[in-house]
């Protein structure tokens, strides 16, 4: 997505279940950016390739700095540690990926657990 700054989507809460519209995920967008109340950190929403959702908490495991996104990359300013869209560790000093919270999805909505 180059430049372009990541959207933040609103949602719902109830449950344990955060709730997003599929219809608030730009079309052409593959990244957003959801801030959950009691959280930590803001969640990291992607899509994937085959329409499959993936959701990171953007906290990095080296020193639970949060980390901020460059499209598909997550980078933690404090230390320099740099993730890829699905968690995975690119460059360290962290060596575990970032938390990833279950999703599922039907025809109108993305639920992360």
């Amino acid at each position: 997505q180059g430049c372009k700054p990541l959207a933040h989507l609103p949602h719902t809460y109830a449950n344990g279940v955060i709730t997003v519209r599929k219809s608030d995920f730009a079309i052409d967008a593959r990244y957003a950016i959801i801030k959950v109340a009691g959280l930590p950190a803001p969640i990291y929403l992607s899509r994937t390739e085959g329409g499959e959702y993936t959701a990171l908490l953007m906290l990095c495991t080296h020193r639970e700095c949060e980390v901020r996104p460059y499209g598909a990359i997550l980078h933690c300013p404090c230390h320099g540690s740099e993730f890829d869209a699905a968690g995975n560790v690119l460059q360290g000093p962290a060596n575990e990926p970032l938390k990833e919270f279950r999703t599922t999805s039907d025809t109108e909505n993305i639920y992360i657990q």
